[in-house]
């Protein structure tokens, strides 16, 4: 059974617009929505997502997200959209290739059943890029608290 997600509306992709620019004014970023939160980094693009969360994948990440050396109490959504910040904060092209080519492989070894939908997810989040996107999700939240917590209540999430 999926949870119902609140949809952005056009002023809250403004909203978020303005608060990543003032994150970094070089950041020149498009809002989009999207079944799920993901960055197109060539197209300059954060999509949100939108889509129904699926139970069995939210209970993997928060049992991942809990076990790791930086976990904090957050809000999961305003880390969702710091985090696909965080891939622009931290882009490296290498980085960028070589996950690329992981997700594929980790793509491969899901759909040929060598790994399960767990492994799967728990590999893809401890991909490199992926992490230092989370890690400087959760510092930049944990540096800038009110800020963060401003747009949590402007958003309603």
């Amino acid at each position: 059974m999926a949870k119902r997600v609140r949809r952005f509306t056009k002023k809250d992709r403004l909203l978020i617009e303005d608060f990543i620019h003032s994150i970094n004014s070089n950041l020149d970023i498009k809002i989009s929505e999207n079944k799920r939160f993901e960055c197109d980094i060539p197209n300059k693009t954060i999509y949100l997502g939108i889509k129904n969360i699926n139970k069995e994948e939210l209970k993997l990440y928060n049992k991942w997200f809990t076990r790791q050396p930086f976990y904090t109490k957050v809000n999961k959504r305003i880390i969702s959209i710091l985090h696909e910040v965080g891939h622009f904060q931290t882009f490296n092209i290498i980085e960028f290739q070589e996950r690329n080519e992981q997700e594929e492989w980790l793509d491969f070894l899901y759909e040929n059943n060598i790994i399960n939908f767990e492994e799967l997810n728990f590999a893809y989040w401890n991909l490199e890029n992926e992490l230092k996107a989370t890690k400087w999700a959760i510092e930049f939240y944990n540096n800038n608290k009110k800020y963060c917590d401003n747009l949590i209540k402007l958003l309603k999430i």
